[in-house]
């Protein structure tokens, strides 16, 4: 085919699918002391997932592209939350079913080998998941929230990724067994911003952000031992990774943050 021939494509890949799956229902039990015990059910989840995408490999297998565009329906969803609970104000984590929910989406990914021992790989991806019907209890005190068009606790609408590395031989007088390989590695990382119990509690909002990380290894003893050094979160970046949420409980929100810049030496053999 003359496009495929402009382009060259090596090989071509492309596929539909459909599936429906479930999560099983349960019970929310109360281990409070102020009120009786009691098992409170929450419903079956499912999804119907609809997923389209390209796999392909091209210009002498050194550039690979994959692509996917996905839909799903959720019905049921079950959602987790920290629930006001009575006296002592003791919060609670319960399990309920958002009516339905709708997530939509893509993802891209790019692998370049523009020389031999360089190596570029980068991916993005897009999501879009949003409740259509449900309403819960606020983050911030007593009274309940329309949640309709508000998207998921901690699911970023994008994140991006690329990794650059270059790998290269290294001779120099000495035995044999000290001859190998250095690889360089870069890797940078973005994640937008998240809320973790929602929009209304400012508290729990990530904001987007970069991670930077580094690696230099040295391959030797035919490939057996290894030897690197690395760092990661270079630009020492301040991010939390988790919430607890109980600011309509305790008036307390406890963030736990990722880890801050760090730096590190590691030796390897494989026997």
């Amino acid at each position: 085919m003359p496009f495929l021939e402009t382009i060259r494509l090596d090989h071509l890949l492309t596929y539909f699918t459909y599936s429906q799956g479930f999560k099983g229902g349960g019970f929310n039990g109360n281990t409070r002391s102020d009120v009786p015990t009691q098992l409170v059910p929450f419903d079956p989840e499912t999804l119907d997932s609809f997923e389209w995408g390209v796999k392909t490999i091209g210009w002498e297998q050194r550039v690979t592209f994959n692509m996917s565009l996905f839909y799903g329906l959720y019905d049921d969803i079950q959602v987790s939350q920290i629930d006001a609970a009575g006296a002592g104000f003791l919060p609670e984590l319960v399990v309920r079913n958002a009516a339905k929910a709708t997530t939509k989406g893509a993802e891209f990914e790019l692998q370049v080998l523009p020389l031999d021992g360089l190596s570029i790989i980068g991916s993005i991806g897009l999501l879009d998941a949003r409740y259509d019907d449900f309403t819960s209890p606020s983050a911030l005190g007593p009274g309940e929230i329309d949640r309709d068009g508000e998207t998921f606790a901690n699911v970023p609408k994008f994140q991006s990724r690329l990794t650059v590395q270059y790998s290269f031989p290294l001779s120099f007088p000495g035995p044999q067994w000290l001859q190998g390989w250095l690889t360089p590695r870069l890797d940078w990382f973005y994640r937008s911003s998240v809320h973790y119990q929602g929009p209304e509690l400012l508290q729990a909002i990530q904001r987007g952000y970069n991670l930077l990380q580094a690696r230099i290894s040295y391959d030797f003893a035919d490939d057996r031992s290894q030897f690197a050094v690395w760092a990661q979160n270079l630009t020492d970046q301040e991010y939390f990774q988790q919430v607890l949420p109980t600011a309509s409980t305790l008036g307390t929100v406890t963030r736990y943050y990722g880890p801050p810049r760090m730096a590190g030496v590691e030796f390897s053999y494989r026997f």
